[in-house]
């Protein structure tokens, strides 16, 4: 694309039209994700997208089940190591999995295997503990045995918090310590958006 200045000269100038499917890559949902009448992308707000991070390793058990997920006794036990969660956390899941390999490979053999959260492990950590996000090294928070009727979606977006999927590099973050930036455009009406997910430690 060229635009032209008062001289009537012509200026290089490079633009692109983006088209983006939400929910794809390492991206955000929102709570409108299963409700309009809740909270989209853009009602977030800033200072719930900057939040301390935990990172809860299941990679033990990821490694024996592809369905492996979070359940109450391992928040339990981080706990038991590094204290009690901080409020206002996000609460990542590593299973060791890469999140888009697993994707392709459950796409060539039309499974649904994933690791997640466990829907008593989300109840605990909405009702019992201050968590505002959760995030999985997978494409669903839903752990593989829920698909597609996903009740950790269900409950966890429509308590008005958020989650995130095909999060990285978990390996290389402390179990606690970190703070989580999540880089997401506020636009209004978006039920999520393929987001950088920041770990700062």
């Amino acid at each position: 694309m060229e635009s032209v200045d008062g001289s009537g000269v012509a200026v290089g100038m490079k633009m692109h039209r983006l088209a983006l499917i939400e929910h794809t890559g390492t991206h955000i949902d929102a709570p409108s994700h299963f409700g309009e009448q809740f909270k989209s992308l853009g009602e977030i707000p800033l200072s719930d997208l900057v939040v301390p991070l935990v990172v809860v390793d299941i990679s033990a058990k990821a490694a024996k089940s592809r369905d492996a997920q979070v359940e109450p006794a391992d928040v339990l036990a981080w706990e038991r190591r590094h204290g009690r969660l901080p409020d206002g956390c996000c609460v990542a899941v590593h299973s060791g999995w890469d999140p888009f390999a697993e994707m392709a490979r459950n796409q060539a053999a039309h499974s649904h295997n994933s690791t997640g959260f466990g829907i008593e492990a989300a109840r605990m950590l909405a009702e019992k503990r201050r968590v505002k996000g959760i995030a999985v090294d997978a494409m669903t928070i839903d752990s593989g045995p829920n698909v597609p009727s996903y009740p950790v979606h269900q409950f966890w977006l429509r308590s008005g918090r958020w989650g995130i999927e095909g999060i990285t590099n978990l390996r290389s973050v402390p179990p606690v310590g970190a703070l989580l930036v999540v880089g997401a455009a506020p636009i209004a009406e978006a039920t999520g958006l393929p987001v950088r997910a920041i770990a700062l430690f």
